[in-house]
């Protein structure tokens, strides 16, 4: 298997001190900084300039949408906040589930609350400059606190290079991943295609531009992939959309690859 490190996390001792999925206080804080930044802007112009008092409202808008935002993010490192849509992903309940980008593993713990008899590959380059460690000693740990670390295969490597052979997974999830690629989004999804059975569904949840995005990105949701645009890179990986919605100020598509193919 080149370009991948394939490894079964062994059982250790348990720990009760919570998970981490491994974002900084200061990624979090993002947004209220710029909210803090933008309200004392607004108290600047109303000071100062009064006779501009549409300024100072639209300054203050925004302020209060980042807080917004901070708090929309916040819920992202929290176990108890449900980390995916309630979609008809699984075959069955014995599926093999691929977690195309795991991180730290939030994905994984959520799948294994529904997967009781199945098996689950979290896949990651742990690399990630946000998650401490890249998550791969996160993932370790939070699958130890959560007594999956024999139900959990993981592996190293590639989302557009998967080391995996052809129709190999019953269904899978990428969430927070595929709108990280750039120009290889279309590779990503083509080889996710790939790894999949005829007729098995991707789950896939990413940032698009809208009001959540904005809150929470500021001026980057403006460099976000749309939805049609996603529509098509999906139209073009061959897949065709069962379901999609909103979740959590994000979107979802649930793609199925052709029974047929």
């Amino acid at each position: 298997m080149s370009d991948a490190v394939r490894e079964v996390s062994g059982e250790q001792g348990s720990d009760f001190k919570g998970y981490d999925f491994g974002w900084s206080r200061i990624a979090y804080a993002i947004p209220w900084l710029v909210a803090a930044a933008l309200l004392a802007a607004a108290v600047v112009f109303q000071l100062k300039w009064p006779a501009r008092g549409g300024a100072w409202f639209v300054l203050a808008v925004l302020a209060i949408n980042s807080f917004a935002g901070g708090l929309l993010l916040r819920t992202s490192d929290r176990a108890d906040h449900a980390p995916l849509p309630f979609v008809d992903l699984l075959a069955s309940d014995g599926d093999r589930v691929l977690d195309a980008g795991c991180g730290a593993g939030r994905t994984t713990l959520a799948l294994s609350k529904v997967l009781k008899k199945g098996t689950i590959t979290a896949f990651d380059r742990f690399d990630a400059g946000y998650i401490d460690g890249g998550g791969r000693a996160l993932l370790d740990r939070n699958l130890r606190i959560a007594g999956l670390t024999g139900r959990v295969e993981i592996v190293k490597g590639d989302l557009t290079r998967l080391p995996f052979p052809d129709a190999h997974f019953d269904s899978a999830v990428s969430a927070h991943v595929i709108d990280h690629l750039g120009p290889h989004k279309q590779a990503a999804l083509a080889e996710l295609r790939r790894v999949l059975k005829p007729g098995a569904r991707l789950l896939m949840v990413v940032w698009v531009p809208g009001w959540a995005s904005f809150a929470m990105g500021s001026a980057f949701s403006f460099l976000l992939t749309s939805k049609p645009r996603w529509r098509a890179l999906a139209a073009a990986a061959g897949f065709r959309i069962r379901d999609e919605g909103h979740f959590d100020g994000l979107w979802f598509a649930l793609l199925e690859r052709s029974a047929l193919s």
